[in-house]
């Protein structure tokens, strides 16, 4: 049994966050179909799943070909933050050969191979994968899906700041004997996470996912800003100024694990520990609070004259 995913992060085309009316329209990509929404801890909307036939190599390779449909969805956070994430769990087809495609949407969000399934091959094929050519690619899934949410009517198609999206390809494997969380970020920006666990529950490891390439985006999105904010070198409201897309837009979208079932904290708690993600964040926090109390304690030791008559 193996599942696999990616993870697409960024800032939705607008110039300020949407209100939640507007993000649960934004998220209503199937009509008739409700779109997951929650106000607290943070506010997110989630849309329906919608799929996308799929007949390619798993690997890049001849003998390894599967047949079946993607699961896509969308998450908007705190109006502002868009992903895009599809996944598929990939079987061995008893048939041995391509049916009907009745066939395979009545299975959603599953890929049959149907030549013989080395699941091991098929994970570290798709990890190292450039997804080009005729392997199964779902970076192109998700961004048919993004350029489909960022055209949508009632954004301004502007951004309050610019920052990079980054992608996050991940693989769930049963294992029987050993769970295990491994993330890691390639030399190509790519961000890889490997899960192993005996129970696998494919839309909880996919919202643990979408969770750490969430608070992955803000952390490094935090720490562009701050290297781009020249502390030391330029003046004050200079500094403060380049950080505050990250007090008036970020900052408050830090909420690890508001998404998770409880079966799945504990992998969260896992990854913390080696990656040290919280401990990042607050090292980077402090440092803008540092440079926006210097400012206003700037501000009050040497105000500005005022004119007299």
């Amino acid at each position: 049994m193996i599942f696999v995913g990616e993870v697409h992060t960024g800032l939705l085309r607008n110039s300020s966050p949407v209100d939640s009316r507007t993000a649960v329209s934004l998220m209503g990509l199937k009509a008739g179909t409700p779109v997951r929404h929650r106000e607290r801890p943070v506010r997110f909307a989630v849309s329906p799943e919608i799929l996308t036939g799929l007949d390619c190599l798993l690997l890049s390779a001849p003998e390894i070909r599967g047949v079946g449909t993607a699961s896509s969805h969308a998450v908007l956070t705190g109006g502002q933050l868009l992903q895009c994430s599809s996944s598929v769990h990939i079987v061995q087809s008893h048939a041995g050969r391509r049916l009907q495609w009745s066939h395979y949407m009545s299975r959603p969000g599953t890929v049959e191979a149907i030549n013989r399934l080395d699941a091991q091959r098929v994970a570290d094929g798709f990890l190292a994968s450039a997804a080009a050519g005729p392997t199964m690619d779902l970076s192109a899934v998700n961004a048919r899906l993004h350029g489909r949410l960022q055209a949508s009517e009632g954004l301004d198609k502007s951004v309050a700041f610019r920052m990079p999206p980054s992608r996050l390809r991940w693989v769930a494997v049963h294992d029987s004997e050993r769970m295990s969380v491994d993330f890691s970020i390639r030399r190509d920006g790519m961000r890889t996470l490997v899960l192993r666990q005996r129970q696998i529950d494919r839309a909880a490891v996919s919202t643990l996912a979408e969770e750490i390439a969430m608070h992955d985006w803000l952390l490094n999105s935090v720490q562009k800003l701050l290297d781009s904010s020249r502390i030391g070198g330029a003046s004050l409201p200079d500094v403060v100024r380049r950080l505050t897309p990250a007090v008036n837009y970020l900052l408050h979208l830090w909420m690890p694990g508001a998404r998770l079932d409880d079966e799945l904290r504990p992998v969260w708690e896992s990854l913390e520990e080696r990656s040290g993600f919280a401990r990042l964040w607050r090292v980077s926090i402090d440092r803008i609070r540092d440079q926006l109390f210097l400012a206003a304690a700037s501000r009050q030791l040497d105000p500005t004259p005022s004119n007299t008559a």
